[in-house]
């Protein structure tokens, strides 16, 4: 009986870490949405007419590439978790290796 309860209070641990993370996800993208509507009403207000048309266009494609880079980390997360896991520890230094290097290469993009 015991250790049913102690599998069910790491289930329910774990359940509220996994809604931790959604919530950062969640709020990243929330102040992501206010800087480009920030950015808007601003550029809109003091710049112009064409300035506004070059900040609205640019939001999908900002967007996309937020995207693209949180579900390269999540994959990369993914993978490092596997290594560190199977307590495969070559494999875990090259998998963090090779995440430092995509994510230097990316931010010079």
């Amino acid at each position: 009986m015991a250790d049913g309860q102690d599998r069910a209070s790491i289930d329910n641990q774990d359940q509220s870490e996994a809604a931790h993370g959604d919530c950062d996800m969640t709020e990243g993208n929330i102040w992501s949405h206010l800087l480009n509507t920030a950015d808007s009403v601003i550029v809109g207000k003091f710049v112009g007419r064409n300035a506004l048309a070059a900040v609205g266009s640019t939001g999908s494609i900002i967007n996309m590439l937020i995207g693209l880079c949180a579900g390269l980390s999540t994959g990369a997360g993914v993978v490092i978790s596997q290594h560190y896991g199977a307590r495969d520890y070559k494999k875990l230094r090259n998998a963090v290796h090779t995440t430092i290097i995509i994510t230097f290469a990316l931010s010079i993009l």
